[in-house]
C-alpha cells in the first residue's frame, strides 16, 4: 500500500466540467471530484428547465504516485479545455478524512439557504442555515441530486407553513432545509437506523422541534403538502401509489435519485395521478416533480 497520492486539479467553466472529468479518468484517475470553484451559487436557467453548475467548477483527479502528471495540461486543451489555476500535490494516505472535511464547505442554494459542516461558520448574511454532520448517512448537499432538491426547495413558496414528508431522509438534510424554510412540520423518515440516528443528531444541531423521524410507517395515515423522495429509481417506482396516499390533492411531489436515461421510466410511473413539471437535469442526474390530481 502507498503511503501517499497525486492530486492533480484545475478550475473549469461549467460547460467543460465533463470533457475534464473524462481526461483525467483516462489519465489514470483513480476518482474524480467537482466543487465550486468560486464562492457562488448553483444558477437556475428556467428558461430551458436546466439546473447546472457552479459557473466555475474546480475539477480533482486523484493518482498512483507513478503517475505522470505533467502532459494532463495539454490533453486538456487538445480537447478545447482552458484550465485555470492548476496544481498537483501530495496527499498523505492517513489525512483522507481531513481532505474530505477540507471539501466539505458551506454552500448557498437559491437566494438564502446555505448548508454548513458543523466544522465551519456561516457565512454572516445567510438567512437560512442547515447545520449538518453527515456522520455515516447519506446527505451533505454535495451529490447532485441532494443538491437539486434543495434548490427546488429554496425557490418553492409552497414550503413555507406546508407539512413536508422526506421519504429516505439520510442526514436529514432535505427535511431540515425545509424546516428551516418555514415548513410547519417535517417528517423525516428512513428504513436505514443509523440513518434515522444521524438525522436525529442534525436535528437537535439545528434546534429544530417541529421534526418527526422515524421508519417510513409513522407517515402511514397522514397527508402532507410536499412529499420529498430522493432516493432511486426501482424503490421510487414501487412507491409512486403508497407516496400518493400520503398527500393532499394538489400537493407537491419531488423525485430525485435518478439518471436522466431514467426520466421516462419514472414519468410512465407517476403521470397517472401527477400533473408533472419539465425535469430539472444536473449533469447526468435529474430531479422531477409534480402536483397531485384531485382523485
Amino acid at each position: 500500500m502507498t503511503d501517499f497520492w497525486l492530486s492533480y486539479s484545475c478550475c473549469v467553466q461549467e460547460i467543460d466540467v465533463a470533457i475534464a472529468e473524462t481526461c483525467l479518468q483516462e489519465a489514470g484517475a483513480l476518482s474524480v471530484s467537482c466543487v465550486a470553484g468560486e464562492n457562488v451559487g448553483i444558477v437556475v436557467d428556467e428558461l430551458e428547465g436546466r439546473l447546472p453548475l457552479w459557473p466555475v467548477c474546480k475539477v480533482s483527479g486523484l493518482f498512483v504516485p507513478e503517475a505522470k502528471l505533467e502532459s494532463i495540461e495539454q490533453v486538456l486543451t487538445a480537447n478545447g479545455v482552458l484550465p485555470r489555476q492548476t496544481g498537483i500535490t501530495v496527499v498523505s494516505d492517513r489525512n483522507w478524512h481531513d481532505l474530505w472535511r477540507d471539501k466539505f464547505l458551506p454552500q448557498r442554494f437559491g437566494e438564502g439557504l446555505w448548508v454548513c459542516p458543523t466544522w465551519t461558520e456561516p457565512p454572516t448574511d445567510a438567512k437560512s442555515v442547515v447545520l449538518i454532520d453527515p456522520g455515516m448517512a447519506f446527505g451533505t448537499g454535495n451529490h447532485e441530486t441532494t443538491a437539486l432538491c434543495l434548490e427546488w426547495l429554496s425557490m418553492c413558496d409552497a414550503v413555507a407553513g406546508a407539512a413536508v414528508l422526506d421519504y429516505g431522509c439520510g442526514s436529514g438534510i432535505i427535511g431540515l432545509a425545509a424546516a428551516k424554510l418555514g415548513a410547519a412540520e417535517v417528517t423525516a423518515v428512513d428504513i436505514d437506523d443509523t440513518a434515522r440516528k444521524v438525522c436525529q443528531g442534525n436535528a437537535i444541531l439545528n434546534g429544530l422541534s417541529n421534526t418527526i423521524i422515524g421508519d417510513p410507517s409513522i407517515a402511514n395515515g397522514h397527508h402532507y403538502d410536499v412529499v420529498v423522495a430522493n432516493i432511486l429509481l426501482e424503490p421510487l417506482v414501487q412507491l409512486a401509489d403508497q407516496l400518493s396516499r400520503l398527500m393532499r390533492p394538489g400537493g407537491h411531489i419531488v423525485l430525485s435519485g435518478i439518471l436522466v436515461e431514467q426520466i421516462p421510466t419514472l414519468l410512465a410511473a407517476y403521470s397517472s395521478k401527477y400533473d408533472m413539471e419539465p425535469p430539472w437535469r444536473y449533469g447526468d442526474w435529474a430531479l422531477l416533480t409534480g402536483t397531485l390530481r384531485d382523485a
